[in-house]
């Protein structure tokens, strides 16, 4: 089974869900912190219990407008897209590349609610070439996939396997050491 996946939504800590995650290969979650002007993202080891280790800033647009202004803030890590958000342009999916900006997307909301829409944002995440990241929004434990899982869904939504599949793949670690050099964060 492969090892070292990150979640990047998740959205409450329990012991339960942390024995989950660990047990499916993950090491880390990011769980968003409510307050604050941003939506403040904390990594936690998965299997050391909580301890935050860096903020990574995720911001979720309501438009297009807006999305312009975050692209080019030096404090914004990665812009989310999820159900209720606005999809990025393919220029402004050229931006997001060239500032260094990750793309999330919450693939559990959108499987909950708009699965065509996911379809379309796959169709666009093809032709990126910055980081990709793929997250389940998992808020009880009953909503937690395991990561192959949720890479079949897609294949099977497609009808292929797709470039953006590498993320769920690949080590997501590499992102958040990235980060954290920029940040110049030593753990």
């Amino acid at each position: 089974m492969a090892r070292n996946y990150v979640e990047f939504d998740l959205r409450i800590h329990s012991p339960e869900i942390d024995n989950v995650l660990s047990g499916l290969g993950y090491v880390a979650a990011v769980s968003p912190r409510p307050g604050g002007p941003w939506n403040l993202l904390v990594l936690s080891k998965v299997s050391a219990g909580r301890g935050r280790l860096m903020e990574v800033v995720a911001v979720r647009a309501p438009d297009r407008f807006r999305l312009n202004k975050l692209i080019y803030r030096r404090d914004i890590d990665v812009v989310t897209i999820a159900p209720g958000t606005a999809v990025p342009s393919r220029a402004q999916m050229r931006a997001l590349a060239d500032q260094g900006k990750a793309v999330e997307v919450v693939v559990g909301e959108f499987m909950r609610s708009d699965p065509r829409r996911l379809l379309e944002i796959l169709d666009l995440m093809e032709d990126f070439v910055g980081a990709s990241l793929f997250s389940q929004g998992a808020s009880t434990i009953g909503e937690i996939k395991n990561p192959l899982d949720i890479l079949n869904y897609l294949d099977a939504m497609t009808g292929r396997r797709r470039p953006w599949v590498d993320p769920l793949l690949k080590n997501p670690l590499d992102y958040l050491v990235d980060t954290m050099y920029r940040r110049g964060v030593c753990l």
